[in-house]
């Protein structure tokens, strides 16, 4: 499947006409018919005399996330300067986690020897390296798909690189870490969540098809995807609580690993999970498994989408929003029956709408920048969703007041939805102008 900086539907009315039309992948070329079918261009929006400028500022928030928070030994990116990372030597050991050895404690600051006893890493800065390390990634790949700049490889390879040491560094097949430690580069804390699942497998899936990454790189994605694959259908099973395990057969302590439960909408990530792998391997294994959850993961979202915001308060933070739709715009874009394709996408929008809709979810709620990002950017991932200007007015003025060192965390979530944005026609510049129907 190739990807372009072509958009799809960003028209108000588009959600009603999904039904009568036949999609292809967002990052696909673009619907010509579509786009006569509503007039012509629906993109070639007035070009604001900031949109340069606001390009030039996510480039400039990017190079201080790399100067700042990445790491050249691991490809991470952390939510403290690497100087500042726990050393390896407050890491616990393998042979302590299988021995049990460990205790849940927070990390407290200034106190080095809590961190080894610390199962997820809170507190630390390595805690959400593979959440925030996938978007980024594939952050990099709509850059290239809007600007064509081969350039922009160098900057993905960072990221692609950071995701293969957090699902190999630790030598536990189909695992992936929250983040590895900067100063050895293979220690890491046992625990993780499918929050660092979902992002990572997304971003690699969408840089194995994105046209930058080499054979190597694909068959790389492919091990560590179909290990994955492998991993879910060891452990996520009745006996073990529908959860998959930490590192080094640690068990799942709060629920964080759990892929289906009785309100359904998780499995949505294992159907994911399953796409992902059959995608680039072809097993027939992963997509019979692929499409053996997908039935409660459509219920599940159609169910949340009846929800009254007061029922999703403590359960749906702003991060689910992007990766339920990332789940969503992947097994999406894989599924190839029309008639499947259309109820993924038909409870992909209704989960969208009902997120767009929700006070719960109303961006004047939340005060970060970072909640904005993830909200934001997984409303566009939708094909049906079109951002409406205030919207697009908060994610605009994250960028101008981060500017020029934004901190982490909030940096790692707006790079990406600003890039997502571009992708579907938004703050399009003058050197990448939206035309009628044709590349922006």
């Amino acid at each position: 499947m190739a990807f372009s900086q072509c958009p799809e539907i960003i028209h108000p009315n588009a959600a009603s006409l999904v039904t009568s039309v036949s999609f292809r992948p967002l990052f696909g070329r673009p619907l010509l018919s579509l786009c006569c079918l509503l007039g012509g261009s629906i993109l070639a929006q007035p070009l604001a005399p900031d949109h340069d400028r606001l390009q030039a500022m996510v480039k400039d928030h990017w190079q201080h996330a790399v100067a700042t928070y990445w790491s050249e030994r691991t490809g991470l990116f952390y939510t403290r300067p690497p100087a500042e990372l726990p050393p390896a030597s407050v890491y616990i050991s393998e042979a302590q986690y299988r021995c049990g050895e460990y205790r849940t404690t927070p990390y407290k600051k200034g106190d080095e020897n809590s961190v080894g006893y610390n199962l997820h890493g809170g507190g630390t800065g390595t805690e959400d390296c593979s959440l925030f390390t996938g978007p980024l990634l594939a952050a990099m790949c709509d850059q290239y798909a809007v600007t064509g700049d081969r350039s922009v490889r160098a900057e993905a390879l960072r990221a692609f690189q950071g995701l293969k040491s957090a699902a190999t560094a630790h030598g536990c097949p189909g695992f992936i870490a929250r983040g590895v430690c900067h100063e050895d580069g293979k220690s890491i804390f046992a625990g993780t969540s499918r929050d660092q699942y979902t992002n990572a497998i997304y971003g690699l899936w969408r840089f194995y098809h994105s046209g930058l990454a080499e054979d190597s790189e694909r068959a790389d994605i492919r091990a560590i995807l179909c290990a994955v694959a492998d991993k879910m259908t060891r452990e996520v099973t009745p006996e073990n609580n529908w959860s998959f395990d930490f590192a080094y057969g640690v068990k799942d302590d709060r629920g964080v690993g759990k892929m289906v439960e009785k309100e359904k909408l998780l499995t949505l990530r294992l159907a994911m999970f399953y796409a992902a792998a059959w995608d680039v391997s072809g097993k027939q294994d992963y997509h019979d498994r692929y499409r053996a959850a997908l039935p409660d993961s459509l219920a599940g979202a159609r169910a949340f989408a009846k929800l009254p915001a007061e029922k999703i308060k403590w359960s749906s933070p702003p991060y689910t929003v992007l990766q339920n739709n990332a789940a969503f715009r992947l097994v999406y874009d894989v599924e190839k029956d029309p008639t499947q394709k259309a109820a993924i996408l038909d409870a992909m929008a209704l989960y969208t709408d009902y997120v767009a809709a929700s006070p719960h979810f109303a961006l004047a709620r939340y005060k970060s920048p970072r909640d904005h990002g993830e909200i934001i950017g997984g409303l566009l991932l939708c094909p049906s969703y079109a951002m409406p200007a205030e919207t697009a007015a908060v994610l605009r003025e994250d960028i101008r007041k981060m500017w020029p060192k934004g901190w982490a965390g909030s940096i790692f979530t707006i790079i990406p939805a600003y890039w997502q944005a571009r992708v579907r026609g938004y703050f399009a510049t003058t050197a990448t102008p939206p035309t009628d129907g044709d590349q922006q």
